[in-house]
């Protein structure tokens, strides 16, 4: 029998959180890490800055405030959702489909007069929550090994992608009106 003091000490808790990173790190579970993609990341950050700087997020927004001008908030986001959801099946990364899309979407409220925050927020949850396709960079993780087939996301993903579109779109000019 073991006397509580002879017992071997416990882990402090900051000790398991690192062991866990250390086994989730790209290296330990497997997962190669393109140097590619965090170039590609990197990039679009300074991109995004640029449309909003030269005037293209503002121009772009000009001719979507023509076309959606007459539209509801509520349907006006849902297209964002919409679009941005597909966009970064393509893209591969939810970081720059933001940094792309978010000077855009602030200059298209901005233009329509409704709150920036609600359109930023479509953006964002668009960008991370659309699992449409496997080839986001967070669903090519489990893509082979969970021995999934291209169509199953798009069969579970569209209505999960929707689902979440629909509440976005009715919760973010709920919580941010202009």
């Amino acid at each position: 029998m073991v006397e509580r003091g002879d017992a071997a000490p416990r882990p402090e808790r900051s000790e398991h959180l690192e062991l866990t990173i250390d086994s989730l790190a790209f290296g330990g579970a497997g997962v190669a890490r393109s140097n590619g993609y965090v170039v590609f990341v990197a990039g679009a950050i300074p991109l995004g800055a640029a449309m909003k700087q030269s005037g293209a997020a503002d121009l772009l927004a000009g001719l979507l405030q023509g076309v959606l001008g007459g539209w509801h908030e509520w349907l006006i986001l849902l297209a964002l959702f919409a679009v941005v959801g597909v966009v970064v099946q393509f893209m591969g990364s939810d970081s720059a489909t933001t940094a792309l899309f978010g000077p855009l979407a602030i200059a298209l409220a901005a233009g329509l007069g409704h709150a920036p925050e609600a359109y930023v927020v479509t953006v964002a949850m668009a960008a991370v929550t659309s699992v449409l396709t496997p080839m986001c960079h967070h669903n090519l993780l489990i893509y082979a090994p969970g021995g999934y087939r291209f169509t199953d996301f798009f069969r579970v993903g569209a209505p999960l992608t929707a689902l979440a579109g629909l509440i976005v779109a009715t919760l973010a000019p709920a919580m941010w009106h202009a």
